[in-house]
């Protein structure tokens, strides 16, 4: 599949609870084919319990922006974050540069969650280029955001400015110097090259949002079963650029339980039973974001004493001793699920009956 990008863990560096708002750094692609989408996340952590936040971020006008959300460490389910345009008239603007400002109203605060991140996609420009993403956190500690009214229908609700001016560039410390000309380096952006696409030589499976698809895998029952009875490995290289989605569902012959291969609102790779019911369903999750947009190498092997271990990008990422429950009675395996909603590619999907300990991959 060509060059594949190390994607660093940030979210669980150890964070002093109540310190100011930190963004731990700046993930994306380091090369997207033109034309495609991709994903940049802002790591950080979260908000201090009397404080609230939002976000900046400056980037090319030719990038064109397709949604925005945040999820914190461990979430089920990710939060939209809206745009707040009042605020973006605070930063000087640079040619070719468009800058955005976000709210956060998740909630999400320091004493009850280790790490946060801001989630943005792009669809790339057509045209082979460089482009740089710029990102930094205002905060203040009087929360004094105004709460969003309910309108009648039909009727545009009145613009409310900010009351006061206690909003501070806080990460990095720029304090009232609202400018991304002083936002600099790897903590805080990001650069991005756009080069000749792939999609007119790619052989993988492509499931769209817009078709509700999935792709079931012809083997027969006692196949899989026999498969998942001995040491195995199963690895495929995936593209997504965002998570809350199935990858892979294998299912025991009454297709009423089995196991889910998904991608978590992180954009991490998680193990869980299916259905879910409590966190000792979950098997194993990845501590690498592989949902930005670039292709990426996931194996899961488990070996002959029942321990399992995933790898992204041929990093061991999490293993789980006395895992064949997992596995047990298992007859039937597709790509994506029914009536679920998966936009994702999957290339060279390979079943290996022997487990792969420290999988190499360029």
């Amino acid at each position: 599949m060509g060059k594949y990008f190390f994607i660093a863990c940030i979210f669980f560096i150890h964070i002093p609870v109540f310190a100011e708002g930190v963004i731990r750094g700046v993930l994306a692609p380091d090369e997207i084919p033109a034309g495609e989408q991709f994903t940049v996340i802002v790591a950080g952590n979260p908000v201090s319990k009397e404080q609230n936040r939002m976000i900046a971020i400056q980037f090319p006008e030719n990038w064109k922006i397709v949604r925005a959300y945040a999820a914190e460490d461990g979430a089920t389910e990710s939060t939209p974050i809206e745009q707040y345009p009042e605020m973006a008239g605070y930063f000087p603007k640079e040619k070719g540069l468009t800058i955005r400002v976000f709210e956060d109203r998740t909630r999400v605060f320091a004493e009850n969650y280790d790490g946060i991140g801001y989630f943005f996609v792009f669809t790339s420009p057509s045209t082979v280029s460089t482009g740089n993403f710029k990102a930094c956190f205002i905060e203040r500690s009087d929360p004094g955001i105004p709460e969003k009214k309910e309108t009648k229908k039909g009727k545009k609700p009145k613009p409310v400015r900010l009351k006061n001016f206690e909003w501070r560039v806080i990460s990095p410390s720029l304090g009232s110097d609202f400018n991304f000309s002083e936002v600099s380096g790897k903590k805080y952006s990001h650069a991005v090259r756009f080069i000749t696409g792939w999609n007119s030589m790619s052989r993988s499976i492509a499931l769209n949002d817009s078709l509700r698809g999935f792709a079931g895998l012809v083997i027969r029952p006692e196949i899989l079963r026999a498969f998942f009875a001995n040491s195995f490995t199963i690895e495929w290289w995936q593209r997504a650029v965002s998570g809350e989605q199935i990858i892979f569902r294998f299912l025991r012959s009454d297709s009423l339980v089995g196991l889910d291969i998904s991608a978590n609102p992180l954009g991490q790779i998680d193990i869980q039973k299916f259905p879910s019911n409590s966190d000792s369903d979950i098997a194993l999750i990845s501590s690498a974001i592989v949902c930005d947009g670039s292709w990426h190498h996931v194996a899961l092997s488990c070996d002959g004493f029942g321990t399992l271990r995933l790898f992204t990008d041929g990093e061991l990422n999490d293993t789980l001793a006395n895992a064949t429950e997992f596995f047990t009675d298992l007859s039937f395996c597709s790509i994506g699920a029914a009536k679920t909603n998966e936009h994702i590619g999957i290339d060279e999907l390979h079943f290996l009956r022997h487990a792969e300990i420290l999988p190499q991959r360029s």
